[in-house]
């Protein structure tokens, strides 16, 4: 029993001895640093406050990247790191971008305490991308805070006019709010084309819907502009499905919609 034990010690020390040359130690593995490889993964991930990170890095990934990775992490960090952009129109897409994550994140009063802080084109520039998406939720406070950056031109040229908004809500699902607004903000001046792009966009998305709403309005110079748009649009993107719909309708309901839209290539 002895002269056994003695040999199976023997053969785990010989054993031993062997996987080690064939093995020797290595260190644990860790993710590649950026002499490895210039690539940026998960098998180098970048440090969670953005002040240390490698400034190639960085701007290999792109302004719109840099916030979708540090919004969350290292927010005051990233507003500093945008303010310093050189790039106007770069530093003008990434405040754009991180409006629009704000928003959709955490609501229009992140946007607007973030906006405080900045100096005014990059609030601006925030503000006009947090108004992309804010119409879904909330049309009246969205109206609000584009007046606080925004005067009626600059909204005009920055696509954030009562129209364009109204049509963010209503391609968003947000139709309820989006008919209340204009029911109070409408003028005979305005309504028509607050109607037009609303309906259009909705339209974009639910045809069927926004032309039954359309129906139960008054008739006017207003709907029949929307039903111009909207009869177009449909008609021109899916012929057979606007057909079938319009056959549908009462009698009284097609002379409607056709004595509104005015077009020759419809029959009654």
């Amino acid at each position: 029993m002895v002269l056994v034990a003695l040999v199976s010690a023997g053969c785990r020390e010989k054993n031993s001895v062997v996987n080690s040359q064939h093995a020797p130690n290595q260190p644990p593995m860790v993710a590649k640093t950026s002499d490895q490889s210039p690539n940026i993964g998960p098998q180098d991930p970048l440090p969670l406050i953005l002040a240390e990170a490698d400034p190639q890095k960085l701007n290999e990934l792109g302004p719109e990247m840099v916030v979708a990775i540090y919004y969350e992490n290292d927010r005051d960090g990233l507003l500093k790191w945008l303010s310093s952009l050189n790039s106007m129109s770069k530093r003008h897409q990434a405040f754009n971008t991180l409006g629009n994550r704000a928003m959709q994140t955490h609501g229009l009063d992140e946007v607007n305490a973030m906006s405080k802080s900045l100096l005014d084109p990059d609030a601006k520039a925030l503000v006009a991308g947090a108004l992309i998406v804010a119409p879904k939720s909330n049309i009246w406070e969205a109206l609000a805070l584009r007046d606080l950056y925004f005067s009626p031109k600059e909204a005009s040229l920055a696509s954030l006019n009562d129209a364009q908004l109204l049509a963010h809500a209503a391609g968003s699902g947000n139709h309820e709010e989006a008919m209340e607004v204009i029911a109070k903000i409408g003028t005979p001046e305005n309504l028509s084309k607050l109607l037009v792009s609303t309906y259009a966009s909705w339209a974009g998305s639910n045809p069927e819907e926004a032309a039954n709403h359309l129906l139960t309005r008054s008739e006017s110079d207003a709907t029949r502009a929307a039903w111009r748009r909207l009869g177009n649009g449909w008609s021109k993107k899916d012929p057979a499905s606007f057909e079938a719909w319009r056959k549908q309708l009462p009698a009284h309901q097609r002379a409607q919609v056709l004595n509104s839209w005015g077009s020759t290539n419809l029959v009654p």
